[in-house]
């Protein structure tokens, strides 16, 4: 309770300041505007029916692409992480992949399959399987060499071994990357909603900035961390719920931490 006061403290005293210094100056408020202006123009646009149908359509780009992603990426990542003589040869294959940003493959898979739902989708699928995939493989560097050898020495299988001993351990780190990886898929797709799309949060606040509206652009950046906000705090409920049924159903002994 006490952080939560500060912090709203603090968000106070930011625009408190922001608002007694552009009123100070010479600004023009058509570039620089208010926290009053901008807080006006995030009631106009939640008012809108455009800025709902535009956050269900990046919501469903993100979905799928996202799902996908994380679907191929974390079966096959625990697969090359445990067998060391596979994660040698695809390491480096994936460290040249992911050098490339993933908005250099938009412009191709524009050409290839046009301006539509599906350009974005794929791309959000090859941030999320690529960084996903060597981050999940990762995990294995962590696991201390010594359980392989209680392995051994206890004759296990490598199906139990790896379902007893690897997979709890590598569980905690790999619903972290997730986290990590949904906010970098987010960030990639509002800035492929920009490139010549017509629909989307992205596309949205390109929209305002065409229109010389400052305090729109910067409602809808308030309005996009708002839900950034809710969507990490729901994702970390479902990680709990995970941990749950975990220890209930694989005998995990781990403690899920934010």
């Amino acid at each position: 309770m006490r952080k939560a006061l500060t912090n709203f403290c603090i968000f106070v005293l930011f625009f408190l300041v922001w608002e007694l210094f552009l009123a100070a100056s010479n600004f023009k408020y058509t570039l620089i505007p208010t926290p009053t202006r901008v807080i006006l123009a995030l009631g106009e646009i939640i008012t809108d029916n455009t800025l709902w149908e535009n956050t269900f359509i990046s919501f469903y780009r993100l979905a799928i692409g996202f799902i996908l992603g994380c679907s191929f990426a974390i079966p096959l990542g625990l697969f090359i992480g445990f067998y060391k003589k596979i994660n040698y040869f695809i390491k480096p294959l994936l460290f040249f992949i992911i050098s490339l940003s993933p908005l250099a493959w938009l412009p191709l898979l524009i050409l290839w399959l046009g301006f539509g739902d599906l350009a974005i989708i794929i791309t959000i699928f090859i941030t999320t399987f690529s960084t996903l995939l060597l981050l999940t493989i990762e995990c294995f560097d962590k696991v201390n060499s010594n359980y392989f050898k209680l392995a051994l020495n206890l004759k296990l299988n490598k199906l139990t071994f790896f379902k007893k001993i690897i997979l709890p351990i590598v569980t905690q780190q790999i619903l972290k990357n997730i986290k990590i990886v949904f906010l970098l898929s987010w960030f990639i797709l509002l800035g492929s909603e920009m490139i010549n799309f017509s629909s989307g949060l992205g596309y949205y606040i390109l929209l305002s900035k065409n229109y010389l509206r400052a305090d729109t652009a910067l409602s809808l950046i308030f309005y996009i961390g708002i839900l950034l906000i809710f969507l990490n705090s729901s994702i970390l409920i479902l990680f709990k719920q995970i941990h749950k049924i975990s220890v209930l159903k694989m005998g995990f002994n781990y403690v899920y931490k934010n």
